[in-house]
């Protein structure tokens, strides 16, 4: 699949092309920048500018290619290698990027040269066939620039407007937040501490939702801004009496004193949801998002109806303008769908809605909040939404250094917390992967991981092998992921991250099997001893965990499982036994 996808992104990208030039590129003289795999240097081996040249050729085209380091003899002896034929009236290679552009209908960067950053953009434009376009494969140029130009812009893994043009953010600072500093807009607060511009109150937050996420994150910000009285609120009066309890309802290191230091003084929680919601201007949805079990997308898409009530509650108890904040892990697009339910039921007030997602890990998530990687706040591109963002920045900024909060549009930082699961869960896959591979050759699977993860391009982290990933977001997140690629119509993108949820599965079975094989191939009335049922240490989170698969299938062979682990209770292994089915 690694390869598959890899061979994917060259076919999509030179059909792009193709298709963007009205279908046809016949006779159309295509200035290529670039040839080599790489830039500083002329190896053209498996260079993806073979295939997109290809493809270009063979639809008509009249290719010019120029690159400081590759010739065109090399070309032509790689192209023969992969029994491509080639028309050599159509491919030319040029001594210099002028010769190549003049009269071109279109510019493709190939390779990331860094003299390509400082070509006379403006001067191509002129000599060039209109419309005139650039087809960035490299994401190396700077798109808003020359769409200034008259360009028309493509690149890999950007979105358009309905204009055409690419969606991009506003001019930000190096730490990619927005430009006006927090003094001049702290300033720029009235007396009664509303905002001059959006009209909010600023000292009040307001979370719903009282889980794993909306627990842990506002009581950090109660403890980092003492200043802002934060609401935590739930429809579960259990969970809330919990909250208000020595007993939290959940277990995270440290959570217990960052609580008791601040609950009673500017940290509260209630079944309130009403008197909350009208109390506070700034408000964070943090709800379950879970995988639908019916329907269209079952298995997959998430159930989204915890999103949209809190959508239709801030609606009906509004009684100003509010800031709603997507704090639960949800699809792209999603704010769009909570603005459309928002806007059909309200009054004369206005809503702002932004992107917050949480980057924590559990057991760890006190220390994720109190020090965290980055913090990523999606907002609106326009003037408003910029300044709807800029409030979210300053409440982060109390104790987050500025360089840290990185700001997006809507739909990338959405889309960007479905990523980052994806890609660590594909970690866990790949080196569970080559784990079996271990057991097959006599290699061992830690010395590999240590040899690779000494690399600095790979890294360490998450390449442990071990019995697959579990809890709730990964698999949800990666099926998610499918079922968008799969709607969206990319096949081959849903077959890549489904593969990761496959390879995990494999893992556990494989494990099992090896449990039942060993015990001269039978477990049945042996007692089995099972440390740990929670899906990763620190926690009592059984949600997913690998250990359900693995004692199902001891059970259902005979065995008889005697479980130990310090925070998991039987009543909560069989709830999530039942919710599998199982």
């Amino acid at each position: 699949q690694v390869v598959d996808m890899n061979e994917q992104q060259k076919s999509s990208f030179s059909s792009k092309i193709i298709s963007s030039l009205f279908n046809t590129v016949t006779n159309k003289k295509i200035a290529v920048l670039g040839f080599a795999f790489k830039k500083d240097t002329g190896d053209v081996r498996e260079t993806p500018a073979l295939q997109v040249c290809h493809m270009l050729m063979q639809d008509g085209a009249m290719v010019h290619v120029y690159d400081p380091k590759v010739e065109k003899e090399e070309a032509l002896t790689e192209f023969k290698y992969h029994n491509l034929t080639v028309d050599e009236s159509r491919l030319k290679f040029e001594h210099s990027p002028s010769a190549a552009v003049d009269g071109a209908h279109a510019i493709v960067v190939l390779t990331e040269w860094d003299e390509f950053k400082k070509l006379p953009y403006h001067e191509f434009y002129a000599t060039m066939m209109k419309p005139a376009f650039i087809f960035d494969g490299r994401n190396i140029l700077n798109h808003g620039e020359l769409q200034k130009l008259g360009f028309e812009v493509h690149a890999i893994g950007k979105g358009r407007r309905p204009d055409g043009s690419l969606n991009m953010l506003p001019p930000a600072t190096p730490g990619n937040t927005p430009i006006t500093s927090p003094r001049e807009r702290k300033q720029a607060a009235t007396v009664d501490g509303k905002h001059p511009v959006l009209g909010i109150r600023m000292n009040k937050i307001c979370c719903i939702g009282a889980g794993y996420v909306g627990g842990p994150t506002c009581a950090t910000i109660a403890l980092k801004c003492p200043h802002i009285k934060v609401t935590i609120v739930d429809l579960n009066e259990e969970r809330i009496k919990a909250w208000n309890s020595d007993n939290l309802p959940i277990y995270e290191p440290g959570l217990d004193e960052v609580v008791k230091a601040c609950r009673g003084k500017n940290l509260f929680f209630s079944t309130d949801v009403k008197g909350a919601i009208e109390e506070a201007d700034i408000i964070f949805a943090s709800v379950n998002t879970p995988t639908k079990v019916k329907g269209i997308g079952a298995g997959r898409a998430a159930d989204l109806r915890y999103i949209e009530s809190v959508g239709r509650t801030v609606a009906q108890y509004a009684n100003g303008n509010k800031i709603i904040i997507e704090k639960s892990t949800v699809p792209v697009k999603t704010a769009q769908a909570l603005d459309r339910v928002l806007n059909a039921n309200k009054g004369k007030q206005n809503f702002w809605i932004l992107s917050n997602p949480e980057f924590l890990a559990e057991g760890t998530a006190v220390k994720d909040l109190d020090d965290p990687d980055r913090v990523l706040i999606g907002g609106p591109t326009s003037d408003e939404g910029v300044v709807a963002t800029n409030i979210l920045v300053d409440i982060y900024a109390n104790w987050v250094p500025r360089e840290r909060i990185l700001t997006t549009n809507l739909w990338s930082s959405e889309l960007s917390k479905l990523v980052a699961n994806a890609m660590l869960a594909q970690r866990v896959s790949s080196i569970n992967s080559i784990s079996l591979l271990c057991q097959k050759t006599g290699a061992d699977v830690a010395e590999v991981s240590r040899a690779i993860g000494a690399d600095s391009r790979i890294g360490p982290k998450f390449l442990n092998a071990s019995i697959g990933f579990g809890g709730s977001c990964f698999q949800k997140d990666i099926l998610n992921l499918v079922y968008i690629c799969e709607s969206e119509g990319l096949p081959a993108c849903a077959k890549y991250w489904q593969q990761v949820v496959d390879m995990n599965e494999q893992q556990k079975s494989s494990f099992s099997s090896k449990i039942i094989s060993s015990l001269f191939n039978t477990v049945t009335n042996k007692k089995i001893a099972v440390l740990g049922f929670a899906f990763k240490k620190d926690t009592g989170d059984v949600r997913e965990t690998p250990a359900l698969q693995v004692c199902h299938m001891l059970m259902q062979d005979g065995a008889m499982v005697h479980v130990y682990d310090p925070k998991v209770e039987k009543e909560e292994a069989l709830t999530e036994f039942k919710y599998h089915n199982l």
